[in-house]
């Protein structure tokens, strides 16, 4: 696996914030092959955290909740914008 970045590879993990595409769960998204563990640089863990401030597009329904289900029987903190006030644009 290549490095992300050689000062993120120095920081305890609690300081890294990565800020990716693929919140509508879109196949080949960074975020869906992160929760499908086929991302080259990024590795989840149980314990790290995921936010999707995006709302379904209608038509990606299953997309989107197949990447959430693999992100969540991975241990990882799922935060919608269902459970919490956040946007992005």
């Amino acid at each position: 696996m290549r490095k992300l970045n050689e000062e993120a590879e120095q920081l305890p993990d609690e300081r890294v914030m990565v800020l990716c595409t693929g919140a509508q769960g879109e196949e080949f998204s960074a975020l869906a092959r992160m929760s499908r563990d086929e991302h080259a640089q990024i590795t989840l863990r149980k314990g790290d955290t995921v936010l999707i401030s995006a709302s379904t597009i209608p038509g990606n329904e299953l997309q989107m909740s197949a990447m959430m289900n693999d992100l969540v029987v991975k241990g990882v903190n799922l935060i919608t914008n269902n459970d919490m006030d956040i946007h992005a644009s």
